[in-house]
């Protein structure tokens, strides 16, 4: 079949589909990316609850130490968010090459 198109057209079949295999394992790696943050996000929501009510009920004196977690948390975020900025970036570039 390439050669019907010659070696022009077989060059841009290929060049196709690797522009579209990156784009799939670019998706599915910001896929693992957002369910690893959600994860955290549901980690950090259950421990801020733990520590704002040990005893069952809610006590404002446990904020400090909320605040305290919630820290920790965001310094776990930083890289799968910086992961999945990168991921974007390549996802724009590779939408880019399909689309020209």
């Amino acid at each position: 079949m390439w050669g019907l198109l010659g070696d022009r057209g077989a060059e841009r079949a290929v060049a196709l589909a690797t522009a579209m295999s990156n784009f799939y394992a670019d998706d599915l790696a910001m896929i693992r990316g957002i369910e690893q943050m959600l994860e955290l996000a549901e980690d950090a929501l259950k421990e801020v609850s733990d520590v704002l009510t040990p005893h069952g009920v809610a006590d404002p004196s446990y904020v400090p130490m909320a605040g305290a977690v919630l820290h920790v948390y965001a310094a776990a975020f930083s890289e799968p968010k910086r992961d999945l900025d990168h991921l974007i970036d390549q996802l724009t570039v590779t939408r880019a090459e399909l689309t020209s």
